[in-house]
């Protein structure tokens, strides 16, 4: 293993979707204990959080699954297959991540027995060990979750207060931006880009093909669709999970990660304003980014 780096805790506590590099379409996918490979479905199934033992210098890879939190990827040893079995603390349960030299890419060795590295079966869509090779398929990328779900994703922004209702810019000639009930018009989707220099999305309306999402601080609160500059911090914006849920978010902006996005005084009738405001974590300040 001379071409790959071992991973010590730097990857600690991280939230992550793993892919196949052999077919970046698949991802881990853990269901009732069962790990397969699945297209992108952008949900817990898909979400694995790392968890770093200093002791053994190893990984446990532990399933978000809502509805059972105590699952970790297994060797089902003696055999070469793989399932997601409640968390013993077994040697099989633990895996080393070698990063790929010059790749962004990684090999997930078995802590057990680290001669065998996952393999992805692309045509039975299911992982299995095996010896180490110079193939695809033994390696994986490994991606903040929040990153993989939503760069490049076309989405609709609603409010956890009024969850059939979106924000909107208002026209194709009018830029301003409010809730409104979703009718799925253009001008009520956001492609939603990351930006790896800036670590931080911009929120571009279908309507227009460079407007963005843009804090107008220079007018205390307002929230506008702007031609897109990717030097104005005000553009960008920082999308954070609200703890134990899987889609649900808090908005805040690069240029001041102390305000947030936020709906008017919490009322919910069409044709309220969306603004940034101070930071402070109630429901009006609580997103939804979900599938049009």
């Amino acid at each position: 293993m001379e071409h790959h780096s071992v991973i010590q805790n730097s990857l600690n506590d991280k939230i992550v979707t793993i892919s196949c590099k052999a077919d970046t379409d698949l991802f881990f996918y853990q269901t009732i204990g069962k790990v397969s490979l699945f297209q992108q479905t952008r949900n817990y199934f898909e979400r694995w959080r790392l968890i770093y033992d200093s002791n053994k210098a190893a990984y446990k890879i532990k399933s978000m699954d809502i509805h059972d939190t105590n699952l970790v990827l297994t060797w089902n040893a003696p055999t070469h297959n793989i399932s997601a079995q409640q968390d013993l603390n077994a040697d099989n349960q633990y895996w080393l991540l070698l990063k790929d030299i010059g790749n962004n890419s990684f090999i997930i060795a078995s802590y057990k027995n680290p001669n065998l590295v996952l393999y992805a079966d692309t045509v039975a869509r299911n992982l299995k060990l095996s010896t180490l090779n110079n193939s695809n398929y033994i390696k994986f990328i490994i991606e903040d979750y929040i990153i993989s779900d939503l760069n490049n994703f076309t989405c609709k922004i609603s409010p956890i207060l009024a969850s059939n209702k979106v924000v909107q810019q208002v026209a194709m000639t009018d830029l301003n931006v409010n809730l409104y009930t979703w009718n799925n018009d253009r001008n009520q989707k956001w492609t939603i880009r990351y930006n790896e220099e800036k670590a931080a999305y911009q929120f571009f309306n279908k309507i227009l093909s460079n407007g963005v999402l843009t804090w107008i601080f220079s007018n205390g609160n307002t929230v506008r669709v702007y031609s897109n500059d990717q030097n104005n911090d005000a553009q960008y914006w920082l999308i954070n999970p609200v703890p134990d849920t899987y889609e649900t978010y808090t908005i805040t902006n690069l240029r001041d990660k102390t305000k947030a996005l936020d709906l008017y005084n919490s009322q919910t009738a069409n044709g309220t304003d969306i603004q940034v405001f101070n930071y402070h974590g109630d429901d009006n300040q609580k997103w939804y980014i979900r599938n049009p």
